[in-house]
């Protein structure tokens, strides 16, 4: 399908000319005799429902609030969305995994059960049939989910497949949910609303997990994921059930969780970059040059064995010809199909999907770009399609194709602004080091008392991934435990005392070694517990300066909080996937006691970052996990500082995956 839902919403609430009505019952919709209807249909309409063909469906487009205010509210209290158009399957047998990694370039065997990812069926050139959320329920059961417009197609290249596989003896089945309507809650009290409708603790579902449990008296499958950039939830629920579930979930949220249409769901996606199928990916479109690298297992990367590899695997070695980024504008918002030209006016590519942001109040756009030309900062310019002379105007490319729309909170943005770009409307920096006003309760995640930083992504080629910068050599300072306490001890002060991105680089690079050699968060405790009680003074190191200053003795809070800080460290390499750390010794790095602690809050976050590519999280929904884990909740200037720790340790020990 062409044209995004806001653009389709937007002419459709216009009244098109009979002209182009002719032609987009043509080539988008079925005629209104042949329209499905979901369940939910006739509540749509009692509740002000606007209902449009889409993808032979007739479907809620907005309701009586507008697009714009649609997509503000999901953002700020949630939105629900009937996607019971959307085609959930199920893959059962003891080789349905094998069958899967046939037909997607996810590594789906090393999914553990109950959680899943973000895939991508390819064809034998490696172009992308569709997109799927796969779920791995148990070793012999796969839930997945395909776009209504792909439904067909995709049903017909799975069964083809799946004939000839059973024909060598495979043991796989299939069966398709048409019994089932999904329900879509998002946005930031979808977990609060729906934890009144189940007595399952939905603060243990992380991002990407999956659950069949019983809500609102209905045996559902419940999924943390969604299409919106917000926390949320994909709920399956039998269709006798889906009518009430709806009216309990608006019923609970108090009027604060609205119906929401397609057209806020395109706005949504948009402003958190997520691919529109028949837009931003088509078949002639491979993952890698969509941006979906990250998408494929390390696993398939080295052995291949899906439709398309050498194709794909080609292109992650010697990069593709193209690549998918994000644009915001100047002038009318872009459209799809709108030429891209580069400052001297030759054609560099081709927008995909653009609309306004109601969040950002800026135009922004997706479309892919000549490799080279994608990176942040990029000038371009967007030839607008319209009936009268084509005019141009200014364009900037903000950022890399693996890096499309990170969102985080802030006020002057009414809720977002894109991360690794640290502008508000107002065009001023808003890499402050303190935290946003109170804007119920949500913080910009990099403004705390740990100043603002992006930790860099160069691989250091050398031994340790940080180096003295007193009067030892790296190896020295590392000989003995006692040292490695010293070296961490000295970085924590100075990220403490003297502030500074580099600092808390530091920090967390002595960490990351001691992490590698073997360390334990108590054998460190006790070396600088030893310290503290025999008087020794610690030199605290400049800034800039790599001199040491005045020595001070060690006391008791700094040991605790330095500890705590490597403990998070620790915990988070644990919860990170395929990390570039290895650790030299079998030995735990934290206490048990410790890491029960703080798990779930690291694991929180690594999800956020790994399954979402997010770089922020609301900090009441981190709140409630360190209570959920610890027992309290700290106050939110320090919850934004241990997620800051987080993310930068994620993007020391993980590089390869896509960066916030």
């Amino acid at each position: 399908m062409r044209g995004s839902l806001w653009q389709l919403g937007q002419s459709i609430t216009r009244r098109l000319s009979q002209a182009d009505k002719r032609v987009v019952a043509c080539r988008f919709f079925a005629s209104e005799a042949d329209l499905k209807e979901t369940v939910l249909y006739d509540f749509h309409v009692a509740n002000g429902g606007k209902m449009v063909p889409f993808a032979g469906w007739s479907m809620p487009i907005q309701y009586k609030d507008s697009i714009m205010d649609s997509t503000v509210n999901c953002r700020v209290n949630g939105g629900l969305f009937d996607v019971s158009h959307m085609c959930g399957l199920s893959l059962k047998g003891k080789d349905c995994v094998p069958f899967l990694e046939k037909l997607v370039i996810a590594d789906v065997a090393g999914l553990a059960p109950g959680t899943g990812t973000l895939t991508v069926f390819t064809n034998e050139k490696g172009g992308a049939i569709d997109d799927s959320v796969i779920t791995k329920v148990k070793d012999d059961h796969i839930y997945l989910v395909v776009n209504a417009g792909c439904r067909d197609k995709d049903l017909a290249h799975i069964e083809e497949h799946m004939k000839a596989f059973k024909a060598k003896g495979g043991d796989v089945s299939w069966h398709i949910h048409d019994e089932r309507s999904l329900l879509a809650l998002q946005g930031p009290l979808a977990a609060p609303v729906l934890q009144h409708l189940t007595k399952d603790d939905l603060s243990k579902l992380y991002f990407g997990e999956f659950r069949i449990l019983d809500i609102n008296g209905a045996t559902c499958y419940l999924t943390r994921t969604g299409y919106t950039g917000e926390d949320g939830f994909e709920i399956s629920v039998p269709s006798e059930n889906a009518l009430d579930l709806a009216k309990a979930i608006l019923e609970k949220s108090e009027g604060k969780v609205r119906l929401t249409g397609l057209g806020a769901r395109d706005s949504l996606r948009l402003e958190a970059g997520l691919c529109l199928y028949g837009n931003d990916m088509e078949q002639h479109i491979t993952p890698v040059e969509a941006g979906l690298t990250w998408a494929i297992g390390k696993r398939r990367r080295a052995e291949g064995g899906f439709l398309g590899a050498e194709v794909i695997l080609k292109q992650l070695a010697e990069g593709p010809s193209i690549r998918r980024a994000g644009f915001v504008s100047t002038g009318p918002p872009p459209r799809s199909h709108s030429e891209i030209q580069d400052e001297k006016g030759n054609n560099i590519g081709e927008i995909t999907s653009g609309g306004f942001s109601p969040c950002l109040k800026k135009n922004i756009a997706m479309g892919y770009v000549k490799s080279g030309l994608h990176k942040a900062g990029t000038k371009a310019k967007i030839l607008f399609i319209t009936k009268i002379p084509p005019f141009t105007f200014s364009s900037n490319l903000l950022i890399s194709s693996t890096l499309i729309w990170k969102t985080i909170s802030s006020k002057t943005l009414q809720g977002y602004i894109i991360v690794g770009w640290f502008q508000d409307v107002s065009g001023k920096s808003s890499g402050k080091n303190q935290p946003n006003p109170d804007i119920s309760g949500q913080f910009h995640p990099y403004s705390s008392k740990l100043p603002t930083h992006l930790v860099s992504h160069r691989v250091v080629p050398k031994r340790w991934l940080c180096q003295s910068h007193g009067s030892a050599s790296s190896d020295d300072e590392y000989r003995s435990s006692r040292n490695i306490a010293i070296s961490l001890f000295r970085r924590y002060r100075n990220a403490i005392d003297r502030g500074g991105g580099d600092n808390l680089k530091e920090f967390i690079s002595a960490g990351v070694n001691a992490y590698a050699l073997g360390c334990t968060d108590e054998g460190l405790r006790k070396e600088l517990i030893a310290m503290k009680e025999s008087g020794i003074e610690i030199e605290e190191m400049h800034s800039y300066g790599r001199s040491t200053s005045l020595k001070s003795k060690i006391c008791a809070e700094e040991v605790n909080e330095c500890i705590l800080w490597l403990s998070i460290i620790f915990i988070t390499i644990l919860c990170t996937p395929q990390p570039t750390i290895v650790r030299w010794s079998s030995t735990p790095p934290v206490s048990d006691d410790v890491l029960h602690q703080w798990k779930g809050f690291c694991a929180l976050i690594a999800n956020a970052y790994f399954i979402r590519g997010m770089a922020w999280l609301p900090v009441k929904t981190l709140q409630l996990e360190q209570m959920a884990v610890i027992g309290r909740a700290e106050e939110p200037s320090v919850v934004a500082s241990r997620m800051r720790l987080v993310f930068s340790t994620l993007e020391v020990v993980s590089p390869q995956w896509p960066r916030v």
